[in-house]
């Protein structure tokens, strides 16, 4: 039998996130340690029997059970006031083609889609 685990690393200290810090975005979720992240990773791959959703931290673990209640939109709509806030008045030109192509989409008014 094949079995699947989410795993929610949270706010790992990685580079995923250079481009978005270097570019002056808060990222406002507390930092998790790789160490944390890693044997996570570890229980996932190992433990029997297979978790379906497993987070990094208690932290991530209240903040995902909680999310699963809350209304979809509301959160949605939350995340992308912060986005267009922390984006709002910048230059994209040098940026990540990336990170400039989601600022656009975020202050468009098209929800970041």
């Amino acid at each position: 039998m094949i079995t699947v685990t989410t795993v929610y690393p949270g706010n790992a200290k990685t580079p995923i996130h250079r481009d978005s810090i270097e570019f002056g975005l808060r990222i406002t979720s507390p930092e998790e340690r790789l160490e944390d992240v890693a044997g996570t990773l570890v229980r996932a791959a190992l433990d029997d029997p297979a978790v379906r959703d497993i987070t990094t931290t208690r932290t991530g673990q209240l903040t995902n059970a909680l999310s699963r209640f809350a209304p979809r939109r509301g959160v949605d709509r939350i995340i992308m006031r912060e986005m267009r806030k922390q984006v709002k008045g910048r230059s994209f030109d040098d940026t990540s083609t990336t990170l400039a192509q989601f600022a656009h989409r975020v202050t468009s008014g098209n929800g970041g889609r």
